[in-house]
């Protein structure tokens, strides 16, 4: 009995260690798109200031988006993390961008010229990428593809509607030590498009995209918590 119980925790061991490591590897992915959550949540705020403040009011608006329905007695509805690296599909890389069927309104021309600075500071800082977009998906500020249209995009449709949506999307491995294939968080970026609403309508998107930290580079960040030592 001794011996076979030996036994079984010497094969149970690999398999909780797998499950572990698929724990934080999704963990990982959650804090990645609660960041990405957080910074466009930031940037949004800044665009609806600009559009009240400058714009006047005169400017076009996307479809209109009804107030979101809370629970009773809550009072906020908060924009959680739904990715889920163990369930949510991969999908290829995100498609590239299309020529624009609509011209950008002139107040969204002042809108780019305002929030391109800020995105700057905040790629500089966090290492995310980040696209507005007007309310016909056309890519109105970011280091590229601007004037070209992100409305075909997958996650993008549904925040074109007043959706949040986010994906999880292939993105190549330079790295090619055999450990890294045990880890999918290496493979893949995360995408997060966050509707900006003004007025009961949508006025722009918030397009954002980071990849998250892999396990192996936190363990190895950590590997002064895990390997003990004497004093």
């Amino acid at each position: 009995m001794i011996a076979s119980a030996m036994v079984a925790v010497a094969l149970l061991l690999p398999l909780t260690g797998i499950f572990f490591f698929r724990l934080y590897e999704n963990q990982l992915v959650r804090s990645t798109e609660a960041e990405l959550i957080a910074q466009s949540a930031g940037l949004r705020a800044a665009i609806i200031q600009y559009l009240s403040d400058v714009a006047l009011g005169d400017f076009p608006r996307g479809q209109p988006v009804a107030p979101p329905k809370l629970a009773k007695g809550e009072k906020w509805s908060p924009t959680l993390p739904q990715l889920d690296i163990s369930t949510t599909p991969i999908q290829p890389k995100r498609p590239d961008a299309r020529h624009a069927l609509k011209p950008v309104a002139s107040a969204y021309l002042g809108l780019a010229d305002f929030v391109a600075p800020m995105i700057m500071d905040i790629q500089q800082t966090t290492l995310a990428g980040f696209r507005i977009l007007d309310f016909n998906g056309t890519v109105i500020a970011g280091r590229s593809e601007v004037g070209l249209s992100l409305a075909h995009v997958d996650e993008v449709g549904p925040a074109l509607q007043g959706a949040y949506a986010s994906a999880l999307r292939e993105r190549p491995v330079d790295n090619s030590q055999p450990i890294y294939s045990i880890s999918r968080g290496t493979r893949v970026r995360i995408f997060a498009a966050m509707p900006v609403i003004h007025d009961g309508h949508v006025v722009a998107v918030v397009y954002a995209s980071r990849t998250p930290s892999n396990v192996v580079k936190e363990l190895y960040f950590e590997r002064k918590l895990l390997i003990f030592t004497e004093n």
